[in-house]
């Protein structure tokens, strides 16, 4: 089987055109608590998942789960970060600030809002890798997610970062439930962390 991906967490393969998503055993966990653990957050993951897309997120569809795995879709495409120019700016960073934007007003957080974690797929932006996924409504959660995204942006896409932030978030405020506290808190984040680099 092709290892696509390997984290901390899981192993990524793919399996007779299928994604395998499988999480490692932890060695130095105790064998109950590790089963627990793996099993608890497969369930979490696949139950967000499942409401993104009844919501209208593009993800992945799944095709099966067992306690520590999860079978989807392939998603065929480009990721974000090999697919975003100038020219695809606007068109991508208005579907990735409404996505993000319906994922929150329905209570979920990504957790890892990251350009590899979107797939340009039949002109859509697929959203993938809940890994880290799980559900909040707080503005400080909302923020963070967005803020990763905006770090991302930074790092990877310097010469568009600017414009392409300005877009996604222009959408996510149109769409967005509370999405004034949220910016509002997002700044005050870029406040602290700015401040503790100056400290370092």
């Amino acid at each position: 089987m092709p290892e696509i991906r390997r984290g901390a967490e899981a192993v990524v393969t793919l399996e007779d055109d299928q994604v395998v998503k499988n999480r490692i055993v932890k060695a130095y966990r105790l064998p109950e608590l590790d089963q627990r653990l793996r099993k608890k957050r497969t369930s979490t993951e696949s139950s967000i998942l499942r409401q993104a897309r009844r919501v209208g997120v593009p993800v992945p569809s799944i095709i099966s789960e067992s306690e520590s795995t999860i079978v989807m879709e392939r998603i065929r495409g480009k990721t974000v970060k090999e697919a975003l120019t100038k020219t695809t700016l606007q068109k991508l960073c208005i579907q990735i600030g409404s996505s993000i934007a319906t994922l929150h007003r329905f209570g979920i957080i990504h957790g890892d809002l990251t350009t590899s974690n979107m797939i340009v797929s039949e002109d859509r932006v697929v959203f993938i890798d809940f890994g880290l996924s799980y559900h909040s409504i707080k503005p400080e959660d909302r923020a963070t997610d967005l803020y990763a995204l905006r770090q991302t942006l930074a790092s990877t896409h310097a010469e568009l970062a600017d414009e392409a932030w300005k877009c996604i978030t222009e959408t996510y405020q149109t769409a967005a439930e509370d999405a004034d506290k949220v910016i509002k808190t997002l700044r005050k984040i870029e406040q602290r962390r700015r401040y503790t680099l100056k400290s370092d």
